[in-house]
């Protein structure tokens, strides 16, 4: 069995050092270098916090030489204990005394040397962390000033920090700068509390030479009898008017009481508002950090979020690749974004302003949407599901006859500006059609479901439905078979598969409908992470060309349109009609 390795970034040790790692001890640098992509404000308050569990952690960045127990003599050594000055010199001073002091005072004088067993650093340092609900808020800051504390451990020790969320595949590892780490570890947050399994998959790869920690998750056990596990939990144990004060840490049973940094200040480190801006380093023209690139609506528009929250860039897209393509419209909006889209010209956002929830119209007016103010919490949007949401894809919204359409936690709402909110608990999905205010709308209840005035029976309530371009839709029969006109599934063991199927692996991500030269089309993301295949009921074909580095997929509801993210920022809309590249946006990487 081999070392972990990253899936994600490179690891900080350098193989040409490997020979030196384990007996020269590194200079630590200093906490402002550590913490020098966080804004000053942010830095001081989770250095505080990172120093006191330090010391919890039995903090020591480097190894004390000579303090081990001793292994014989490793040479002769010009200063040392008179016992074990060699015997030549003992002579001297009875034959040349007055020489034998000129010596002493001189260090001239020879001893041996004492050779000890130094400490030997572990293959690398391991973190798995718990990244579900019951760490969200005040402990996944102690989370953060754990990881800084094991970082500055490691790279004292010249050995590499690797670390995995509990709930992520047992394969996917993230190490590098701290940058880099607090960027893997911010993103993972998750919904899904851990299970034991999640555990025992993460532990099937580690070396019985690695310091293995485990942050959260204290009712999980770790079944490798071979490990050395540290634990670290943290639980909030005061509050204010404003949220937790203070933190109860405990370190594999070390128990302090922490003081939390003012609860501005946490909450800009969760959303990762409190990063120094890049300079100098950006990509020519990459004026922007983008992420999670969305087709919404019928417009030729796509919509990314940036490092910040309460910030959306949207592009228009050229129809030709000779057509030049629009220049990026930046919107600022007040408070976090949760849901958008294009809505003809304009740009409608549902946002989290304080305590309200409100739609904001960036264009013309829009029915008096804007006037709409809602508590927030009415829908359950903590700041803990907020963080989530903002993690995450950008949500759609519709607008119908005057009413805007948005999922919130599962359900549909209906918001109009001059009534009380309708929740439509039978609506499944919304679709965007050529027509601004009459969306595609996917309808169910019990094993009957309608796409508009469509009406068909399906074989499970787990069945998937997906809406595409017109009033095109097609159903998940059975794993991996997918058919655009029925529901319903086939007799058992018989291949009489209904016309319109479409077959594809059963552990592939599928990713949207759309239609290409008026033909139905499933767009698949392999289970392997690295190809986009186009599947047809006349065969599937890949994109070779424009497969391989995907971070994130987008496909347009009513064109045959596909925006592809790579790792590097880079955003590529791809025209699925003729196959080429329409559009290359320089993102910068976050």
């Amino acid at each position: 069995m081999t070392s972990i390795h990253s899936t994600g970034e490179p690891s900080t040790v350098d193989s040409t050092d490997e020979s030196t790692a384990t007996t020269a001890p590194r200079v630590l640098e200093s906490w402002a270098a550590t913490l020098s992509f966080l804004q000053p404000q942010v830095a001081q308050g989770i250095e505080h916090l990172a120093k006191r569990i330090g010391i919890a952690m039995d903090e020591q960045h480097s190894a004390v030489a000579g303090n081990q127990e001793p292994n014989g003599y490793s040479g002769i050594a010009q200063r040392g204990d008179l016992k074990r000055m060699l015997l030549s010199d003992w002579a001297l001073s009875e034959i040349e005394p007055d020489e034998f002091l000129r010596r002493l005072v001189s260090s001239e004088l020879s001893y041996l040397d004492i050779e000890r067993v130094e400490p030997q650093p572990p293959g690398q340092t391991t973190v798995i962390f718990d990244a579900g609900p019951q760490q969200a808020g005040a402990p996944r800051i102690a989370q953060l000033a754990a990881l800084v504390v094991l970082y500055r451990r490691s790279l004292a020790g010249g050995v590499p920090l690797v670390i995995g969320s509990l709930t992520e595949a047992p394969s996917k590892w993230y190490s590098g700068q701290l940058p880099e780490i607090f960027e893997s570890w911010r993103r993972a947050r998750t919904s899904r509390a851990p299970q034991q399994n999640d555990i025992n998959r993460r532990l099937t790869d580690i070396l019985p030479d690695t310091a293995l920690w485990v942050f959260g998750a204290a009712d999980l056990t770790v079944e490798r009898s071979d490990l050395v596990v540290e634990r670290f939990t943290s639980v909030e144990s005061s509050w204010g008017p404003e949220g937790a004060t203070a933190l109860r840490v405990d370190v594999s049973g070390r128990t302090l009481e922490l003081d939390l940094p003012e609860p501005a200040t946490s909450t800009r480190v969760i959303r990762g508002h409190g990063l120094r801006r890049s300079s100098g380093t950006d990509q020519p023209g990459a004026e922007y950090a983008l992420r999670f690139p969305s087709f919404h609506g019928s417009a030729r528009r796509l919509v990314c979020r940036t490092d910040r929250d309460d910030e959306l860039v949207s592009f228009t897209i050229p129809a030709t690749r000779e057509a030049p393509g629009g220049k990026p419209k930046r919107q600022n909006f007040n408070g976090p974004v949760l849901a958008a889209s294009p809505v003809g010209q304009r740009l409608v956002a549902m946002v989290a302003n304080g305590d309200s929830l409100q739609f904001e119209v960036v264009g013309k007016k829009l029915g008096n949407v804007n006037n709409i103010d809602l508590d927030r919490h009415r829908f359950g949007l903590d700041d803990n599901t907020i963080d989530e949401l903002t993690s995450t894809s950008l949500a759609p919204l519709f607008f119908r006859s005057g009413e805007v359409l948005v999922q919130i936690k599962g359900t549909w709402w209906g918001f109009h500006p001059q009534e009380e909110p309708r929740e439509y608990p039978v609506m499944q999905t919304c679709h965007a059609t050529s027509t601004v205010d009459n969306p595609l709308i996917l309808s169910q209840r019990d094993l009957l479901r309608w796409v508009a005035y469509q009406r068909f029976e399906i074989s499970h309530q787990e069945h998937r439905t997906l809406l595409g371009p017109g009033k095109s839709h097609i159903t998940e029969i059975a794993p991996g078979v997918w058919s655009t006109s029925t529901g319903k599934m086939p007799l058992p063991g018989a291949r009489n598969l209904p016309p319109g199927t479409i077959e594809v692996d059963p552990d592939a991500r599928i990713i949207a409908l759309t239609s290409v030269q008026l033909e139905p089309v499933l767009i698949e993301h392999s289970a392997g992470g690295q190809l986009i295949r186009l599947h047809r009921s006349s065969g599937t074909s890949t994109l070779t060309k424009f497969s391989g580095d995907v971070q994130n997929i987008a496909v347009h509801p009513t064109i045959p349109l596909l925006a592809i993210q790579r790792s590097d920022g880079v955003i590529i809309v791809v025209d699925l009609e003729t196959m080429d590249l329409l559009h290359r946006i320089r993102g910068r990487v976050l």
